[in-house]
């Protein structure tokens, strides 16, 4: 798993490298904002942890356009810093930020928040693969209908139910954070 850890403290980023190093991930450091916008925008990553306050780009601004960008914007995100203010988790949490740790913090906490939010997103994605997986089934269905010339009169209007069904199976597998195809 590929971990990004956007931390200007060269301190806290090696010692939370080692950490994920430690749980069988493999961490990428960057020290700037534009440094972890640019990795995460080139390279796959499973998590991203940013500081909030980074050099460049703040960790906020990054975590916005992380989730402003199709590509990223699914990204497990965890902020990470001193400012331990509610107006200041509430801001990171309302960004977009999945999860936000105060310093200073146990490593092993945030090796367990990690954990933790990797089988929340298993968990989102097993759901939407059997979903779509269900939607094709019933479009295979439909065009099997569609083509039989047995029923072949009475499909156009079966075939316009089927998509208007189809249409709100969609909107309800695939909520509005997700990616639609």
């Amino acid at each position: 798993m590929q971990i990004l850890v956007a931390e200007d403290d060269r301190d806290i980023a090696g010692l939370i490298a080692h950490y994920m190093q430690k749980s069988g991930w493999q961490p990428h450091i960057a020290t700037s904002g534009d440094e972890a916008l640019a990795h995460a925008r080139k390279q796959p990553v499973d998590v991203a942890i940013l500081d909030v306050m980074l050099p460049g780009i703040s960790g906020l601004e990054v975590c916005r356009l992380l989730r402003a960008d199709r590509a990223t914007a699914t990204l497990p995100i965890i902020m990470v810093t001193a400012r331990a203010e509610e107006t200041d988790r509430i801001m990171g949490l309302e960004i977009g930020a999945d999860d936000y740790i105060s310093k200073p913090f146990s490593p092993n906490e945030l090796v367990a928040r990690v954990r933790a939010l990797m089988r929340r997103m298993r968990r989102m994605q097993a759901r939407t693969h059997l979903r779509v997986a269900a939607l094709l089934t019933v479009a295979a269905v439909a065009a099997l209908v569609w083509w039989s010339p047995a029923t072949r009169l009475a499909t156009r209007a079966a075939w316009r139910h089927a998509g208007t069904q189809m249409q709100i199976m969609v909107e309800r597998v695939l909520p509005s954070r997700e990616i639609r195809p």
